[in-house]
């Protein structure tokens, strides 16, 4: 928390600023500045919690084509198409299939995981594309092997690896000021 303390610029209300405690931007630092969605991008965000919502909505406006939202309730689903998921997809054994179908078997350009559990990782190593992100908000304990062959700690910041980028939870200071206009 303390990497994301700042000056509130005049003219922002308490009321205002209080979104900006800590979901949105988790979602926008680690989700879509770590990991680097452009224009254009299709993306995977893994748990439709607020943190996923968060990701989906600053995604959405960082102007991201595609946003596939996963989660295992239909509930949060449903939700997540008013925070810009353009598909959802119900998290489950072929949530990977239907990923890969929506992008006609490339992959996502960035996956981000906003669960916080070592299968809802492993999903994202797999349906990103060969040289693509993946952004780890979720902050899962300890995941290991897989397709990566890393461990993570759920504080890798932007440790590149043979197969893409993996954005952790640590290393967005600053990002904050920019979501402000500061």
């Amino acid at each position: 928390a303390e990497t994301s303390v700042h000056v509130v610029p005049a003219g922002v209300s308490n009321e205002q600023v209080i979104f900006l405690a800590d979901i949105l931007p988790t979602g926008y630092e680690i989700g879509v500045q770590d990991g680097r969605v452009k224009l254009g991008d299709s993306v995977a965000v893994v748990g439709s919690g607020p943190v996923g919502l968060a990701a989906m909505m600053a995604a959405t406006v960082t102007g991201a084509s595609r946003i596939i939202a996963v989660d295992v309730a239909a509930s949060r689903l449903k939700r997540a198409e008013s925070f810009g998921a353009t598909h959802t997809v119900v998290s489950g054994e072929d949530a990977e299939q239907q990923i890969l179908e929506l992008t006609d078997g490339h992959g996502v350009d960035v996956a981000m995981e906003a669960v916080g559990l070592p299968a809802t990782f492993d999903l994202c190593t797999r349906i990103v594309r060969p040289g693509g992100t993946v952004a780890n908000s979720g902050t899962a304990a300890s995941i290991s092997g897989g397709a990566w062959g890393v461990y993570i700690g759920g504080s890798a910041a932007a440790t590149v690896i043979s197969q893409g980028t993996l954005a952790g939870t640590q290393g967005a200071e600053g990002a904050l000021p920019l979501a402000l206009g500061a």
